[in-house]
């Protein structure tokens, strides 16, 4: 329940008419059920009141409900997000929005909510038919052959956050990896601690939404995701407690080397040859034989993905 003084706090906080503030706390309030839980459907009604709220409206339902407490309702939230990003002709303030929360302001931390920035991020870049479905919980890996439809002034304005902010953008990458390299090496977790499954989907969707983008500043952080999953001799390898994250870590391989095709750098791939031909290494990490000799299959894409 909201009383005046909340709504002008509302109004001030996201540059809105106080009118503004109690019309899109309505709307909000009308997303929920008597239990709390989020209704798409009712989002999604509520879509062209929204929008008619002008361009601050994604940045205020991003602030109040990236942070969703259940997974079913922050699933439901995403998906919902994703029908309204369709409906921006501009979609730059938006990206501006997520990537700051990303990297600006919270580069010294590492949220759940980060990796569902990437997902809307990358639906901002990628036309609705490019990603396939409305109902998504990661970004899928078809997206990466995107080219010829992403907007060129779009990636322009993305770069260019990027030169401006590469070094948090360093230091968000290194942070991110480092948590997955101490989890991954952990046989036990506190409740809501993170764990290595949630962080390498997290860099999936980075590494996804870094290719599409291209430039000086995404491509050494594809390349170092690549060169530290593949190698089959590496730290991360040699120390995963679970081994189910086996198959989980090679999937990111391959989207990482997919990814790293995206840019036609010749190095890149004697790169990827070099990790082709550790096959055999990489199948011995298993306990017990490969499953659907799944090794075999992520290598197969790699040496065939043009």
């Amino acid at each position: 329940w909201f009383d005046d003084d909340d709504y002008a706090v509302i109004a001030k906080n996201f540059k809105i008419s106080k009118e503004d503030a109690v019309n899109l706390i309505s709307l909000l309030r009308d997303c929920f059920d008597f239990n709390g839980n989020f209704r798409r459907s009712f989002f999604e009604r509520n879509i062209p009141g929204f929008v008619r709220c002008g361009s601050k409206v994604f940045e205020f339902l991003w602030h109040y409900l990236k942070e969703l407490p259940l997974r079913n309702d922050r699933v439901a939230f995403l998906n919902a997000l994703q029908s309204l990003v369709s409906q921006f002709e501009q979609p730059k303030l938006a990206l501006n929005i997520l990537l700051s929360d990303i990297f600006d302001r919270s580069s010294r931390s590492v949220k759940y909510s980060d990796r569902n920035a990437f997902i809307l991020a990358t639906a901002l870049l990628c036309p609705s038919k490019s990603l396939g479905r409305s109902h998504i919980e990661r970004t899928p890996e078809d997206v990466l052959q995107s080219k010829e439809d992403l907007n060129p002034d779009t990636i322009d304005s993305v770069q260019k956050f990027f030169d401006q902010h590469h070094e948090k953008i360093v230091l968000k990458f290194t942070l991110i990896t480092e948590l997955l390299l101490k989890s991954s090496a952990k046989e036990h977790f506190a409740e809501k601690e993170m764990q290595p499954r949630f962080l390498l989907y997290l860099i999936r969707e980075m590494v996804i939404f870094f290719s599409l983008i291209g430039g000086k500043s995404a491509h050494p952080i594809i390349r170092g995701v690549v060169l530290e999953f593949g190698d089959p001799a590496s730290a991360y390898y040699r120390d995963m407690k679970n081994k189910e994250n086996l198959r989980h870590s090679l999937q990111l391989l391959q989207i990482a080397a997919r990814s790293l095709r995206r840019f036609g750098d010749p190095q890149d791939m004697n790169l990827l040859w070099e990790i082709v031909s550790n096959e055999d290494a990489f199948v011995k990490l298993y306990d017990e034989p490969d499953p659907l000799n799944h090794v075999q299959r992520v290598m197969e894409k790699i040496k065939k993905d043009d």
